[in-house]
């Protein structure tokens, strides 16, 4: 029994310790054949269309139920919130959670351009 554990062992390990160049090699292959890349393309843009939809629909459907609520929970992470707080003045919950009282007409274009900056721009940064 020694001996199988040790060559599980050695199977394990070299399939554990380098994943990051099957990935890589998959990537590649997708990226550098234009047949493929169209299709990851594609398939992206699906995966997004379905992800937008399902999230336009469930706040129709909460809004439908008169669901109460003063909070949106954003998803975004501890280096963004901290980001948004520090650089650009937009107090939200720890948690990413804003409170959507806070929220006018006056001042949604400019939270709105705030958040997407930071979604879109955000590196991580070891200080936060």
């Amino acid at each position: 029994m020694p001996k199988f554990r040790t060559q599980m062992v050695a199977i394990i390990r070299r399939s554990y310790s380098n994943p990051p160049a099957y990935g890589a090699y998959i990537i590649g292959t997708i990226l550098n054949n234009p047949t493929l890349y169209n299709e990851w393309k594609t398939n992206i843009r699906t995966i997004y269309e379905c992800i937008h939809s399902m999230r336009q629909l469930f706040y129709s459907k909460l809004k439908q139920l008169g669901t109460p609520s003063m909070f949106a929970y954003t998803g975004l992470n501890s280096g963004q919130y901290q980001t948004l707080i520090q650089q650009h003045h937009v107090y939200i919950m720890s948690n990413g959670s804003i409170h959507v009282c806070g929220i006018i007409s006056k001042n949604i274009d400019e939270i709105a351009q705030k958040f997407y900056d930071v979604i879109t721009n955000y590196v991580d940064d070891p200080k936060l």
